[in-house]
C-alpha cells in the first residue's frame, strides 16, 4: 500500500472513474454511469470522499429521478399537450423536475419554449380581435415563466383591450337605442352622435360606429328634406347647419344645401343683389364703394323678388361695424313683389370714425342682405 507507484496508479485510476462518470452524466447515459459509481465503490471505497464524484453521484441519483418526467415532457411535446389536459401535460412535468433540480438545463429550456409558443399564440391572437382568448394564452405563457417581462406587458396589454371592448360594447347598445328613439344630436353626451363619436376615441376602426354615424347623417338630411317639402325653411336650415358642423361639408351636404337654396329662393323674399354708390345709378352691378365720408349721401339700389304683397315695408340699417353701432336708420317701401328699387341715405356728420361699415335690409327679424364698406377717405 506505501508503494508510490501503486498509490500512482491508484490515484490515476481513480480520476478515470470521476472523468469517466462526469462524461456519462452529461451524455445522459444513466444506466452506465450507474454502473459505474458501484464499480467505482467497489474497488475504491473511499472514492465517496472526493468531492467531485459525490457532486457527480447526486445529480446522477436527480437525472435518474427527473427522466421519467423528462421522457413524459418529451412524448407531451411532441403531441402539443403543453397545458394540458391536467395531469398529462409538458408543463406539469418541467415543473416537477424543477423541483428536484432547480437547474435542470433541458427543464428550463422546455418552459421557455412553452412561454414562447403562448406568447406567439396571444399576439396573434390579439390582431384577430379575440382578446378572451389572447388573455387565457398569455396566462398560461406566465405559468411557465412568471416573471417574461414581454409576457407581462402583453397580459397588461390585453387587460385593457378587454376593458376597452366592453365599454365599446356597452357604448354601442346605448348609442343603437339613442338613435331607435329619435335622440340624434340632442341631448348633449347623451345622444347617438356623440355615443358613436366616443366609441371611434377607443376604437377608431370600429365598422359599427361608423355606420351608426352615416346612418344619423342620413336621417337628418331627410329630416332636412321633409320640413323643405313642408314649407318650413328656417327648420331645414337649421338641421342642416347642425349636420354640416358634425360632419364638416361633403357632397350629401352640398347637394342637399343647393335644393334647399333653390326651394327658398323659389318661395322667400329674397334680396338677390346690392349696389351702394357715391354718385347715381339706373342699373344695379357690383358695388365699387369702398370709402365713405363723414355726411356723405349714399345712393343704394338693390333687386328683390318672392314678396307677397306690395307695400312691404323694410328697414334700413347702418352700423359702425367695429362696435357695432347703429348710426343711421330708415323705412323704405316697396311698391311691388318683386323689381329694382333705389333710395338714398344720409350719413350724419358727427358719431363716425374711421373704421368699418356695414348696411343691412331687414324685413322683420329677417337679414334679407348686408353690405359692408371699409372707412373714411
Amino acid at each position: 500500500p506505501d508503494n508510490p507507484d501503486f498509490i500512482s496508479a491508484t490515484q490515476k485510476l481513480k480520476t478515470w472513474y470521476i472523468t469517466r462518470l462526469a462524461n456519462l452524466v452529461q451524455k445522459k447515459d444513466l444506466v452506465t454511469a450507474n454502473k459505474t459509481i458501484h464499480e467505482a465503490e467497489l474497488l475504491y471505497p473511499e472514492i465517496n470522499k472526493n468531492n467531485k464524484f459525490t457532486t457527480l453521484k447526486d445529480k446522477l441519483a436527480h437525472d435518474i429521478e427527473n427522466e421519467p418526467h423528462l421522457q413524459k415532457a418529451r412524448v407531451y411535446f411532441a403531441v402539443n399537450a403543453l397545458n394540458e389536459p391536467k395531469g398529462a401535460n409538458a408543463l406539469e412535468e418541467l415543473k416537477q423536475v424543477l423541483i428536484n433540480d432547480p437547474e435542470n438545463e433541458e427543464a428550463l429550456q422546455g418552459l421557455q419554449k412553452i412561454a414562447l409558443f403562448f406568447k406567439n399564440k396571444a399576439k396573434k391572437q390579439v390582431r384577430q380581435n379575440t382578446y378572451y382568448k389572447a388573455m387565457d394564452s398569455a396566462n398560461a405563457g406566465l405559468q411557465a415563466i412568471s416573471n417574461d417581462n414581454e409576457l407581462l406587458l402583453l397580459q397588461k396589454k390585453i387587460k385593457t383591450l378587454v376593458k376597452n371592448k366592453n365599454l365599446v360594447s356597452n357604448l354601442l347598445i346605448k348609442a343603437d337605442r339613442k338613435f331607435q328613439e329619435g335622440m340624434l344630436i340632442q341631448p348633449k353626451k347623451e345622444n347617438a352622435y356623440d355615443l358613436y363619436k366616443k366609441v371611434l376615441t377607443i376604437d377608431s376602426g370600429n365598422p359599427q360606429a361608423k355606420n351608426g354615424l352615416i346612418k344619423i347623417q342620413n336621417k337628418l338630411l331627410r329630416q332636412v328634406r321633409l320640413a323643405t317639402e313642408q314649407g318650413k325653411f328656417r327648420k331645414a336650415e337649421t338641421i342642416l347647419n347642425q349636420t354640416q358642423q358634425l360632419f364638416s361639408d361633403n357632397p350629401q351636404i352640398q347637394l342637399t344645401r343647393k335644393n334647399l337654396r333653390k326651394e327658398m329662393d323659389a318661395v322667400l323674399p329674397i334680396v338677390s343683389k346690392i349696389k351702394i354708390s357715391n354718385t347715381p345709378f339706373s342699373v344695379i352691378t357690383e358695388t365699387t364703394l369702398q370709402k365713405i365720408k363723414v355726411g356723405q349721401l349714399l345712393y343704394i339700389g338693390f333687386q328683390y323678388r318672392n314678396f307677397a304683397q306690395n307695400n312691404t315695408k323694410i328697414r334700413v340699417n347702418v352700423y359702425n361695424g367695429d362696435s357695432p353701432l347703429l348710426i343711421e336708420q330708415k323705412e323704405i317701401i316697396l311698391p311691388s313683389n318683386q323689381g329694382d328699387y333705389f333710395f338714398t341715405v344720409q350719413l350724419p356728420e358727427k358719431g363716425i370714425t374711421n373704421g368699418h361699415y356695414s348696411i343691412e335690409l331687414m324685413f322683420g327679424q329677417s337679414r334679407l342682405i348686408k353690405a359692408n364698406l371699409f372707412g373714411l377717405h
